[in-house]
C-alpha cells in the first residue's frame, strides 16, 4: 500500500504541475485533438489491461504454457490494436474536419504496441502483490514523460508534445515491468489454444464491457468536440484533467490492492460486504473534502493555477466537481462486479447509460460548455443511484437502505460542513470570504470526522504513527 500511494503521490503532483504550464504554452484546440484521440487509444488500453490480463488475476491459479500462449497473444493483440487506431484516424479526421487528428492519434497509437510486451507483466505482478515493483516503473515512466513533454511543449510542437509525453512514460516503464516481471514468469516459444479458452471465455464479456465503459466516459469529449467545437473541448479537457485525473488515480491505487482481496473472498459474501463497505467509507471521507473544498474556491483557485482568462468557464468546473462524485462511488461498484464475474451485469447497465447520455448530453449543449456539464452530471447521479440499486446491493446479498446505513457516514459529515461554510461564503461573495468558508469547512469537517468517524480517523493515526 505504501509504494502505491508513492506511485500516485507522483503521478498526481507531476500531473497537476504538467497541466498547469501546458496549459500557458498550448492552445486549447491542442488539447482537444490529444483528448479526442485518447478516447480511441485510451479505450485500446483498457482493453489490454481488462479481458486476459483481468483473467490472469481473477483465476487461483495460471499455468505456465497457458501464460505463455496468451504473452503471444497480447503481442498480436497490440500489433492488431496499432493497425486499427490507423483507420480510425483517417475517420476522426473526417468527422471533425481536422487534419491534425489523422497524424496525433496515428502518433498516439504506437502506445498499444509498446504497452502489448508489459501489461501481461503488470498483471502477474499485481497479482502477487509486487506493488514495489509497479511503483517505481509507474514513478520513472512518469518523471520522463513530465520532463518529454514540457520540453516538446517549449519548442513548439503542440498537441505532439503531450503524446510524447505518454510514449516516454510507457516506453520507459516497459523494460523495468518486464524485467522485474521476469522473476515470476518467462514466456516460452509455444502457443497452445485449448489451454487459453478459460480466459477468453471471461475476456469476450470483459472486453465489451470496458469498450462500453470507455465510450460512456469519453462520451461527452466526442459530443462536445463536434456540437461545440475544439476551442470548448480544450476548456473542458483541461479541467476533466486537473479534477478526474487525481480521483482516478486514488480510485486506481486502492482498486490495485482490493481487486486481488475481493476476487480471492469472492465465495465469501459477507466479508466482501464488509470490505467493500470499508472501502466506500474511506474513499468518500478523501474524496468528498476534496470536491466540496475545491468547489468553494474554484474561482481563485482556477485564476492562479491556470490564469485569469479561464476564470470566466468556473461553472463548468464546479460541474465537473460534482461529477466527480459519481466518477469515484462507480469505480469500486466496476471492481466489485468484475471480481464477482458479473461482467454481463456491468455490461448490460453501461449499454443502458450510452443512449441515455446521448440525448441528456446533447440536449445540454444547446446551453453551452456549462450546460453540457450540467447534462452529463446528471445523466451519471441517475446511473450511479441505478447501480447501487440493482446491482451491487444484489451483488452483496443485503438490499439498498442497509448498504445506504453503513456509508452514509461521511456523506452526512460532508453535509453539514458543506451547509456552514457556504452559508459563510454567500454572506459576501469575494475572494477572501470563499477562503474563510474553506477554512471552516475543513476545520468543521475534521472535527465531525474525529468525532463520529472513528474508523478512518483510527487508520489516519496508525499511518502518521508509522510515518514518524
Amino acid at each position: 500500500m505504501r509504494w502505491t500511494s508513492l506511485a500516485s503521490l507522483a503521478s498526481f503532483v507531476l500531473g497537476m504541475v504538467q497541466v498547469a504550464i501546458l496549459a500557458r504554452l498550448l492552445t486549447k484546440s491542442d488539447f482537444a485533438w490529444v483528448a479526442i484521440a485518447g478516447v480511441f487509444v485510451n479505450t485500446g488500453l483498457q482493453l489490454q489491461i481488462a479481458g486476459i490480463n483481468a483473467a490472469i488475476v481473477q483465476r487461483p491459479e495460471n499455468k505456465p504454457l497457458a501464460l505463455s500462449s496468451l504473452y503471444w497473444l497480447n503481442i498480436t493483440i497490440g500489433i492488431l490494436f496499432s493497425s486499427i487506431m490507423i483507420i480510425i484516424a483517417i475517420l476522426l479526421a473526417k468527422i471533425y474536419q481536422s487534419p491534425i487528428l489523422l497524424f496525433v492519434t496515428a502518433f498516439y497509437s504506437i502506445i498499444l504496441l509498446i504497452n502489448a510486451f508489459s501489461v501481461q507483466y503488470k498483471a502477474l505482478l499485481q497479482k502477487n502483490l509486487h506493488f514495489r515493483a509497479l511503483a517505481i516503473s509507474e514513478i520513472s515512466g512518469t518523471g520522463a514523460g513530465f520532463a518529454l513533454a514540457i520540453w516538446a511543449a517549449i519548442q513548439g510542437y503542440g498537441p505532439y508534445a503531450l503524446v510524447a509525453g505518454y510514449l516516454a512514460r510507457y516506453t520507459i516503464e516497459m523494460p523495468i515491468i518486464i524485467w522485474t516481471g521476469s522473476q515470476l514468469f518467462r514466456p516460452q516459444w509455444r502457443f497452445h489454444w485449448q489451454s487459453i479458452r478459460p480466459y477468453l471465455v471471461f475476456s469476450g464479456f470483459h472486453w465489451a464491457e470496458r469498450i462500453t465503459v470507455q465510450l460512456g466516459s469519453q462520451l461527452d469529449i466526442l459530443l462536445i468536440g463536434k456540437l461545440l467545437g475544439s476551442e470548448a473541448l480544450g476548456i473542458y479537457d483541461v479541467f476533466k484533467r486537473i479534477l478526474v485525473r487525481p480521483f482516478h488515480l486514488l480510485n486506481e491505487m486502492l482498486e490495485k490492492v482490493t481487486f486481488p482481496v475481493l476476487a480471492h473472498l469472492q465465495y465469501d459474501i459477507k466479508r466482501q460486504e464488509k470490505l467493500f463497505s470499508q472501502l466506500i467509507n474511506h474513499l468518500s471521507t478523501v474524496n468528498l473534502a476534496l470536491i466540496i473544498g475545491l468547489i468553494i474556491v474554484a474561482q481563485p483557485l482556477i485564476g492562479w493555477y491556470l490564469g485569469a482568462e479561464w476564470t470566466a468557464y468556473t461553472p463548468v468546473f464546479q460541474a465537473l466537481c460534482v461529477f466527480c462524485l459519481f466518477h469515484y462511488l462507480l469505480n469500486p461498484a466496476d471492481t466489485l462486479l468484475l471480481a464477482q464475474g458479473r461482467i454481463r451485469q456491468w455490461l448490460y447497465a453501461h449499454i443502458i447509460l450510452l443512449p441515455l447520455q446521448m440525448i441528456v448530453l446533447s440536449a445540454g449543449t444547446y446551453y453551452g460548455l456549462t450546460g453540457a456539464a450540467v447534462a452529463n452530471v446528471g445523466a451519471y447521479a441517475l446511473f450511479t443511484g441505478a447501480v447501487y440499486t440493482w446491482l451491487i446491493a444484489p451483488a452483496l446479498h443485503t438490499d439498498m437502505m442497509r448498504l445506504l446505513n453503513k456509508t452514509s457516514i461521511p456523506f452526512l459529515i460532508a453535509a453539514i460542513a458543506a451547509t456552514v461554510s457556504f452559508s459563510t461564503f454567500f454572506i459576501q461573495k469575494n475572494n477572501a470570504a470563499q477562503w474563510i468558508a474553506l477554512l471552516l469547512f475543513i476545520g468543521l469537517y475534521i472535527l465531525l470526522n474525529w468525532r463520529y468517524n472513528k474508523k478512518f480517523t483510527t487508520i489516519i493515526q496508525e499511518l502518521f504513527k508509522r510515518l514518524i
